[in-house]
């Protein structure tokens, strides 16, 4: 292979092979994931971990999953610099794709194993950049359930600055307790961050 592309088999080849984005970005930089694979659970364990690797390096991620992977937005949402929504299967490849820098990692699980291939190409990652941006910025977004709602929520808390507002009509939680609850938690937060809502 040429040090333009690279092929990664099993758990340890992905963990060495995302070991790549901490020598790639630095601070302050942002990489960008889309996946609609259902993790399992050795993925699952190891990329818990590494977002909060990640996060103490103060990089940051945007990530648009399917609802496929609810558990793992679940579980990593509330880790900083991590902003994370959802696209309807059909708009998305069931492979995980990473863009950072200049690279792109492709995951694919199969039931025997994992496959990476990486690819070290400006003009590859910057087109799917591109498409990543683009379902990114769709302005309609349908959110179901309860954790799909409070991400949303903590994801305005990531996307703007103290003094930046943002505007709510007809918010009501319908009497839930546990959106009550979580609201009470959140208000209190976005007030520590400066963040404005205007509720009608």
């Amino acid at each position: 292979l040429s040090n333009l592309a690279a092929i990664f088999k099993g758990i340890k080849g992905i963990q060495s092979a995302y070991e790549d984005i901490f020598n790639t970005l630095t601070i302050g930089q942002e990489y960008y994931v889309m996946g609609a694979t259902t993790p399992s659970e050795p993925y699952f364990n190891f990329i818990t971990h590494f977002h909060q690797r990640r996060a103490a390096k103060g990089i940051r991620v945007k990530i648009l999953y399917s609802k496929a992977m609810q558990p793992l937005a679940d579980a990593i949402s509330n880790i900083p610099y991590t902003q994370i929504k959802f696209a309807t299967q059909e708009l998305l490849s069931s492979a995980f794709v990473i863009m950072y820098g200049n690279k792109t990692l492709i995951s694919v699980a199969t039931k025997r194993d994992f496959i990476l291939f990486k690819i070290e190409s400006e003009e590859v990652t910057e087109s799917l950049k591109a498409h990543f941006k683009f379902l990114w910025n769709q302005k309609t977004q349908t959110f179901e359930g309860f954790e799909a709602a409070t991400s949303f929520f903590r994801n305005i808390l990531s996307d703007l600055k103290r003094g930046e507002e943002y505007f709510v009509i007809n918010g009501n939680y319908g009497g839930n307790d546990k959106l009550g609850n979580f609201f009470a938690s959140y208000h209190r937060e976005r007030q520590q961050a400066g963040i404005k809502a205007n509720l009608l």
